[in-house]
């Protein structure tokens, strides 16, 4: 009797696990981070370091990599063993590069076991760009054509770890035993365009520079992006170089000025990455830590930092005290690329165009 009782409660068990709503499903994948310290220029910002999810395409099986962008809005991947249909080219602007790519819907596999039949554009190996899954706004985007597919929510979060183990996306989900700390909006459905108001020097609360008050209506100002592609930030140049005295006084006042190389301190976009090593993570630690002021939820300021650990960013896997200054200035469009992202757990509601951040060292572990 008691084993027939048992029985009857894994059914039941087993039924409510398969009938759950598709809403409560979500798929949590792996991430690998992977970097490029011999970079230069274009090459350094978007592929000096990468976060990559393993999928599988085609009949085959076939394993690949896909850098996370979350300010790309396609499933880009280069030719696979089946080959290539080259018809419909459409123009893939890979950085300053122009790559013809073909639209081609194709069988891709992830590792949690979501089968999605999908359009995604292929580029000849002829070319090289790597591999990209963008999570941004769109028409028929990638995303959309998931959450379509498999009801999923419209909602992702990624935790950006670094070369500490744990990285991980979550697609349709978030990971809610993560304290929120933060919530502010998307002000613009394209790229994840966020309301960034100022950057203040953390310890004093001294404002070192404004972000340009961007109108998604007229579009007259450069917008500021949360770019997970992205190695450095890209900065207004007065921020730039306000950010950049500050840690330039800090070496001096801590007595290491002279163990950077030449030229580190650059904020040039097309300065390559050049490395340093610190004594230890302490040292790191006494620069300045900067804080983003947002416009959040109901008009509320949110305050989020970005600490020296991510702006000196780890370049090698063996040693993470080798760093490189991932800091740049732009008089385009601002990214706030990895050196940001990495400081939360973040999870992206794009169904209601709101960015939660939590706490990335839980997420981490």
């Amino acid at each position: 009797m008691k084993l027939f009782l048992l029985y009857i409660v894994v059914m039941i068990s087993l039924i409510s696990c398969y009938t759950q709503s598709p809403k409560t499903t979500f798929c949590k994948n792996k991430l690998i981070y992977e970097t490029n310290s011999n970079s230069a220029g274009e090459a350094a910002i978007k592929e000096g370091a990468a976060y990559k999810i393993n999928l599988f395409t085609g009949d085959n099986n076939e394993s690949v990599f896909a850098n996370i962008d979350t300010a790309a809005k396609d499933l880009v991947l280069q030719e696979t063993d089946e080959g290539l249909t080259q018809n419909n080219e459409i123009i893939y602007h890979h950085g300053s590069s122009l790559i013809p790519v073909y639209p081609q819907k194709k069988e891709i596999d992830f590792v949690c076991g979501l089968d999605l039949n999908t359009d995604i554009l292929v580029s000849s190996k002829e070319y090289s760009i790597p591999n990209v899954l963008g999570l941004s706004y769109a028409n028929n985007s990638f995303f959309d054509q998931l959450v379509q597919s498999y009801n999923y929510e419209n909602m992702f979060s990624l935790a950006l770890c670094g070369f500490k183990k744990g990285s991980f996306i979550i697609l349709g989900g978030y990971d809610d035993s993560i304290n929120i700390i933060s919530r502010i909006h998307i002000i613009e459905k394209s790229s994840f365009v966020v309301p960034a108001l100022k950057m203040l020097l953390a310890d004093s609360k001294r404002v070192i520079g404004e972000f340009p008050h961007y109108d998604k209506n007229t579009k007259n100002e450069p917008k500021v992006i949360l770019d997970s592609a992205s190695t450095f930030l890209l900065l207004p140049v007065n921020i730039a170089q306000e950010m950049l005295k500050e840690i330039i006084s800090t070496a001096d006042k801590i007595g290491i000025i002279n163990a950077f190389p030449y030229n580190f301190f650059n904020t040039d976009r097309g300065s390559g990455i050049k490395l340093v090593k610190f004594d230890n993570h302490n040292q790191i630690r006494q620069f300045p830590t900067f804080k983003i002021e947002f416009l959040g939820l109901n008009g509320k300021k949110e305050y989020l930092d970005i600490k020296p650990e991510y702006y000196f960013k780890t370049m090698e896997p063996k040693d993470e005290l080798l760093r490189t200054f991932a800091i740049r200035h732009t008089q385009s469009d601002i990214v706030l690329g990895q050196p940001f992202m990495e400081n939360y757990y973040m999870v992206f509601d794009r169904e209601n165009g709101i960015i939660s951040f939590g706490d990335i060292n839980k997420a981490c572990k």
